[in-house]
């Protein structure tokens, strides 16, 4: 009788936290559907007959300055990237945590659609799609501030969004121009994701205020800074082999390496003056530069200064005509020093490992210029754990950046920016940033 009676009380008890718990698996069930639906429109949207598409990019190219290449190289891994399975997959990968606890619930036990504004940058063609995908898959409202380098493709993607899922896009607005957008919009901006120097932020942040009264900040703020990644050779025993080079030279040349995913700085166990005469690694970097239909003219000043200084000094470094490669300065290993170079084009070099890149991850200022770190040896490449995140070392945190090189200007839909996965950002949210 005791039994039975303890099997009563376990089942009630049971019963009462599952029905005090949010309705999270009919929120997972409405997110799918929102997954099958994006990616549906997106294969269209992207697969329009080229008399569609071709204006398009000529406005992009016009806008960014990217070559033509570069931006059809963007499209085609997009069109890659972006299914309704790879989209699904993002959502079942950022659900786990569910949402954060709010009083503020609808009736299937998810918190009402929040107002987000994103603030995008035009390094890179369509840079900020992700963002606007997490937040239409959480089900809340994306209001895009466009840098006006990249409007031209984000904005016919939403406009034909919104024509063929009307409903989808009542929680669309966008606008280049901060105040327009603000004016667009009938409810408070309630999180920002921003993209840039946090320094600017605050500054920036101000263009979106039209009325005096409205200068509380809201809490919830994801800011992207991270300037640049770095490429670990691993070339202990072998020079790299020729597909190797071409995709190194693809990670520092694509989007004339201004994407924070680019390779800015490479780090070897052997110095530069190994490669320096190597007809290989110069091959590789002008078959992108062919390839990408690169044509700078004239040749950046600064750039053709710095690698005088470079000959004149005896430094050693490889040159084309869009890139100098140089032996990285010793102000790279001061404390609180800036990793990357500040003039477009170049890039350093370090022979060491990734020791060395360990110890750069000590140091806060650097570890957050660092977007991520790619191996040549994709065998050592390892995904994050649950181990790094609960044990944050140097070195944890090296392994948790580590991706394989040739994916540098290839990745996955659910790639994280600066380490943090924005649809999990978005659905996690604090119940304060609802109700406000």
């Amino acid at each position: 009788m005791k039994n039975l009676w303890l099997e009563v009380v376990i089942i009630w008890w049971m019963w009462m936290d599952n029905a005090m718990k949010p309705d999270l698996r009919g929120g997972l069930e409405a997110a799918l559907g929102r997954a099958e639906i994006l990616g549906k429109r997106w294969q269209e949207w992207i697969h329009q007959p080229s008399s569609q598409m071709e204006p398009l990019i000529t406005d992009q190219v016009s806008q960014s300055g990217h070559t033509r290449a570069d931006v059809v190289f963007q499209l085609k891994h997009l069109a890659e990237a972006i299914t309704v399975e790879s989209l699904q997959a993002w959502v079942r990968q950022s659900w786990p945590n569910g949402f954060a606890k709010s009083s503020n619930l609808n009736e299937s036990g998810i918190p009402d659609s929040m107002l987000i504004c994103c603030v995008h940058a035009g390094n890179i063609p369509m840079v900020g799609l992700q963002d606007m995908l997490a937040i239409c898959l959480a089900g809340d409202f994306y209001a895009g501030k466009l840098s006006r380098r990249d409007s031209a493709l984000m904005q016919a993607w939403l406009e034909y969004l919104c024509y063929q899922e009307p409903k989808l896009g009542q929680k669309l607005a966008w606008s280049t121009d901060a105040a327009g957008l603000v004016h667009s919009l009938n409810r408070p901006i309630q999180a920002w994701i921003f993209t840039g120097n946090e320094s600017t932020w605050e500054m920036i942040q101000k263009q979106f205020v039209v009325d005096a009264s409205a200068h509380d900040t809201p809490a919830a703020t994801l800011v992207r800074r991270a300037e640049a990644s770095i490429a670990v050779l691993d070339d202990q025993q072998s020079p790299l082999h020729s597909s190797e080079l071409k995709a190194l030279a693809e990670a520092m040349l694509l989007y004339q390496g201004k994407g924070c995913r680019s390779v800015g700085l490479i780090v070897s166990s052997k110095p530069l003056s190994f490669y320096q005469h190597s007809c290989a690694m110069v091959d590789s970097m002008e078959a992108v530069i062919m390839d990408s239909n690169q044509d700078e003219s004239p040749v950046s000043e600064e750039r053709v200064m710095e690698r005088g200084w470079c000959a004149a000094n005896q430094i050693a470094h490889i040159w084309v005509d869009h890139l100098l490669i140089r032996e990285a300065p010793d102000y790279v290993f001061e404390p609180n020093e800036s990793l990357f170079s500040t003039i477009p084009g170049v890039v350093y070099w370090v022979q060491g490992d990734r020791s060395q890149v360990e110890k750069w991850f000590d140091d806060s200022r650097k570890a957050a210029q660092i977007q991520s770190v790619y191996s040549v040896n994709t065998r050592e490449h390892t995904s994050q754990s649950s181990r790094n995140r609960a044990e944050p070392s140097s070195k944890s945190r090296v392994e948790s950046k580590t991706e394989p090189l040739e994916l540098a200007q290839r990745p996955p839909i659910h790639w994280t920016p600066d380490g943090e996965n924005p649809l999990s950002w978005v659905l996690n949210l604090p119940s304060q940033s609802h109700e406000s």
